[in-house]
């Protein structure tokens, strides 16, 4: 007997894969630019990955919890 589980919204795996792509780019980018001493643009940079973290968030809520 096997458990059906109900299919992630394909929106949801596409929001997923923006918001992972765009927080690696961004915080990536911080790194560079700390060992590069731009403190003002590692700042910005940072700022702009706070968007992704909150729609990997909003994207959490949309996928069903699964049965344990």
């Amino acid at each position: 007997m096997t458990i059906q589980q109900p299919p992630i919204p394909v929106t949801a795996v596409v929001l997923r894969v923006i918001a992972i792509l765009g927080m690696g780019l961004s915080l990536g980018a911080v790194i560079l630019l700390l060992v590069a001493a731009e403190w003002l643009w590692a700042g910005v940079s940072a700022a702009a990955s706070v968007p992704f973290f909150g729609m990997m968030y909003i994207v959490e809520r949309l996928i069903p919890q699964l049965p344990e």
